[in-house]
């Protein structure tokens, strides 16, 4: 019995090569498109979370000792010793410029809020260990202000803790000297203002006096600064990743989310700190 061996010829070089670029395409495309659901679920939890802290503040603001109001978390008189009727100045945020106190721990004292958010954007203050939910210094439902040397369960805290490179929600008094023009600047440690913040949610017209609740985000990228502004302000996002050089592009200071992302603005590390509004009132 006669067998016919034919041969078989292996691929070229070329044909090699070919291949090996058509599956880099398909990866870097497929990698993209992952990429992009990361970042679409980083937002949408993002957005998730902020809806939450409105719902928080909103029950805490209808219960009785709250009297329609959000505590502030900065300024003279929100600060008392752990046995002293008064309040204790020298605990002031004013004074020595690091934020020691956040709504998240008068939401968390009054039960309207189940636990800290996990922020998926910025420094998330669990996730980083700058702060541990068990230590957050107390809020005392009775004196309705912060009591400094306690922990929420009572028990003595070992030292203030510092939130001002993390994700955290805060209430000052509206600042209606702040111009449509400095929203969103960063001030130093985080701060809009020293004593007091302003939004211009529909693009022209400011707060009225009273009290707003935002949360302040350090450590975004311009690429978060971006998407969180794209989604959260809608037709008023004005920042635009792909003219860098632009300061019309990188500067957000109309709309709930704004942010100075100039290149001189930066934070050390190169990231930028953005400010949410979540609520206000009189």
């Amino acid at each position: 019995m006669e067998h016919n061996i034919k041969s078989r010829r292996g691929l070229t070089f070329v044909e090699v090569l070919g291949i090996l670029v058509v599956i880099s395409v398909l990866l870097s495309v497929v990698s993209a498109g992952v990429l992009a659901r990361i970042n679409r679920s980083r937002v949408e939890s993002t957005v998730s979370n902020l809806e939450k802290l409105e719902t928080a503040l909103a029950r805490y603001a209808a219960l009785p000792e709250a009297s329609g109001l959000m505590p502030f978390t900065k300024g003279r008189g929100i600060v008392r010793t752990a046995d002293g009727p008064g309040p204790d100045a020298s605990l002031d945020e004013n004074d020595n410029g690091t934020p020691e106190f956040c709504l998240e721990a008068v939401l968390l004292a009054t039960r309207t809020l189940d636990r800290l958010p996990d922020w998926r954007t910025g420094r998330d203050p669990v996730q980083g260990g700058a702060i541990q939910p068990a230590d957050i210094v107390g809020w005392n439902r009775q004196l309705r202000a912060f009591t400094a040397g306690l922990k929420p369960d009572g028990s003595p805290a070992a030292s203030v803790q510092d939130w001002s490179k993390v994700v955290r929600s805060e209430c000052a008094p509206v600042d209606t000297g702040i111009a449509a023009s400095a929203v969103g600047t960063n001030a130093g440690g985080g701060l809009m203002s020293v004593h007091g913040v302003n939004f211009y949610l529909d693009g022209s017209s400011g707060l009225p006096d009273g009290r707003c609740a935002y949360v302040v985000f350090p450590g975004l990228s311009l690429a978060d600064c971006a998407m969180l502004s794209k989604k959260i302000n809608g037709a008023l996002n004005v920042i635009d990743t792909k003219r860098p050089d632009s300061e019309a592009s990188r500067r957000q200071s109309s709309g709930r989310f704004v942010v100075d992302a100039r290149a001189a603005s930066a934070d050390a590390d190169g990231t930028f700190t953005a400010f949410c509004y979540l609520k206000n009132t009189r």
